[in-house]
């Protein structure tokens, strides 16, 4: 049975001195699909936005001219190539 997360989580408890956090859109996306289950699937959207990164290609909040729908659209695919059969 997967470990339910709960709020004292580092992870997901908030901005915390020294704790490494990860509680962007697409981590809370992964988090939900691996307490589902979805292993594969969790680890391909934190790939294809890890890639998105390292390519460069940023919403505006982190300095680049993508919309939070053209960014999520980009992953989306990515992830559908990653995942089919």
């Amino acid at each position: 049975m997967p470990r339910v997360l709960k709020s004292s989580d580092t992870r997901l408890a908030g901005h915390r001195a020294g704790a490494n956090l990860d509680f962007g859109p697409a981590a809370v996306v992964r988090v939900v699909l691996y307490q589902l289950g979805e292993i594969v699937v969790g680890k391909a959207v934190k790939d294809a936005t890890l890639d998105l990164l390292r390519r460069g290609v940023r919403t505006g909040d982190l300095g680049g001219n993508e919309s939070t729908e053209t960014f999520t659209a980009a992953v989306a695919v990515a992830v559908a190539e990653e995942v089919a059969p």
